[in-house]
């Protein structure tokens, strides 16, 4: 099965539904990759035609829309309950739901009681849980294998910023050989030795997202693109951060998190597709440990 971008799952909403279906967005809230991925979404629904608007917390039983579109991300894991606690309040209101590309790990009864709906999941893994959950019962859910929704982020809708202005303006007298250090200190991380360390920014939470406002939502995401791209070497087990470096031909060190998230997505999206990205289970399998270590002092 080949997996799915954007544009792609776009055409797969408008084929189930109609194209005059009326959709209502509720974006995967969360950090600054989280709103890398919700910028995303914007950016798809936008490009697609369809009838479109942000929840903004209205009621889910609303006469104003068809269908509910849940943004992609990782919240449907044991550390986190917002998006199972989401979509228990979209099945009590019986309307269709479209979850976007997620690792999916957890809240298997949550996820079984959608009546109506279209589940994407973005790597192997979370596809072969939702099928353990679905299987080939009859259903009214269709499961697809598709990409991250940032992996179809358009930069030059970013703020004002084409491609080549991004990278050009944001390098500019920027020293050769900028390494951003971006390691996790919450409960997902694995590298905390690297985390405390001074010269970390965890750039991924250096800011609070903006909710449910599209602009800021894309001025934010430009924002978190144009500190990227200032660096032409990255160190990270922030799965959105080296999405981007991907995207902006950074050189990228991807370590994993706890539970294998960043392991799977770059397995099924990046190890193939980004020359310029390496993954290492951990910070000791890293060949140049001493020297990660060392410029960290």
């Amino acid at each position: 099965m080949d997996a799915l971008l954007a544009d792609d799952i776009m055409e797969k909403i408008k084929k189930k539904y109609g194209p005059n279906v009326r959709l209502s967005f509720e974006p995967n809230g969360g950090n600054l990759g989280d709103n890398f991925i919700t910028a995303s979404c914007i950016m798809a629904l936008d490009r697609s035609g369809l009838r479109w608007s942000m929840l903004n917390g209205r009621s889910l039983e609303s006469k104003e829309f068809d269908v509910i579109v849940y943004g992609g991300g990782g919240n449907l894991v044991p550390q986190y309950n917002g998006a199972a606690s989401f979509i228990d309040r979209v099945n009590r209101a019986g309307k269709p739901l479209v979850v976007l590309p997620h690792t999916i790990r957890a809240h298997a009864g949550t996820l079984s009681k959608i009546v109506d709906g279209m589940v994407f999941c973005r790597e192997l893994r979370s596809y072969q849980f939702m099928m353990d959950i679905i299987g080939l019962r009859e259903s009214h859910v269709e499961i697809f294998l598709a990409h991250d929704m940032a992996f179809s982020i358009r930069l030059d809708m970013c703020g004002m910023w084409t491609v080549k202005d991004l990278v050009v303006a944001t390098r500019r007298d920027v020293p050769e050989h900028r390494s951003l250090y971006a390691f996790r200190r919450d409960n997902e991380g694995k590298n905390h030795v690297l985390a405390k360390y001074g010269r970390n920014v965890d750039l991924s939470v250096a800011s609070a997202t903006t909710g449910s406002d599209k602009s800021a939502i894309l001025v934010q995401c430009a924002c978190f693109l144009g500190a990227i791209a200032r660096y032409d070497r990255i160190f990270t087990d922030r799965l959105h951060i080296s999405i981007a470096g991907a995207i902006l031909g950074v050189e990228t060190y991807l370590f994993d998190n706890n539970y294998g998230k960043n392991f799977h997505v770059y397995k099924f999206s990046m190890e193939h597709r980004f020359d310029l990205v390496r993954y290492f289970e951990s910070v000791e399998e890293f060949p140049m440990k001493e020297e990660l270590f060392e410029r960290q002092n």
